[in-house]
């Protein structure tokens, strides 16, 4: 169920190397030299970001989806992030 829904976002790294995510409730990146030369990274989804679904709404543990990944340094990486509860 590796299906994205947003358009994949890169960034350049500390080390050079390009990383792309193409979020879905299971985040995982890409990684490579180059656009061109890009492999998904399937050692799991990226750390400390899986989707939750708490049973209980008032929680607010809904799901949540990473958007647009930003760096400056290479290091840091900022993202916007789309949380949302969706209970059927």
């Amino acid at each position: 169920m590796d299906i994205p829904d947003s358009p994949p976002r890169a960034f350049i790294d500390a080390s050079g190397y390009v990383n792309m995510i193409a979020i879905s409730h299971r985040p995982y990146r890409s990684i490579g030299k180059s656009l061109s030369a890009l492999k998904r990274d399937c050692s799991g989804p990226i750390a400390n970001f899986l989707d939750r679904q708490a049973p209980n709404p008032a929680t607010f543990e809904g799901r949540r989806w990473l958007a647009s990944p930003y760096t400056v340094d290479g290091k840091n990486v900022f993202a916007l992030v789309n949380h949302f509860l969706c209970y059927l």
